[in-house]
């Protein structure tokens, strides 16, 4: 977890969030500023930079590929 990051304070209950889903690999909640009605977030448990550096198997377990 990276203590700049606002995703892992929501992880780690820092941050209040609506939780819609989570289990071991991920984290869902409603946008505290959304785009539209029902926007969420779906996001990993393990802190990563960018998507692009979540490893192949561990994003299929997150998009549940």
């Amino acid at each position: 977890m990276a203590d700049d990051c606002i995703f892992c304070k929501i992880i780690e209950k820092k941050i209040p969030s609506k939780t819609l889903y989570e289990d071991e690999t991920t984290v869902s909640f409603l946008d505290a500023f959304p785009a539209s009605k029902g926007h969420c977030l779906v996001i990993p448990r393990k802190h990563y930079p960018t998507i692009l550096d979540i490893p192949e198997n561990e994003l299929k377990e997150v998009i549940r590929i």
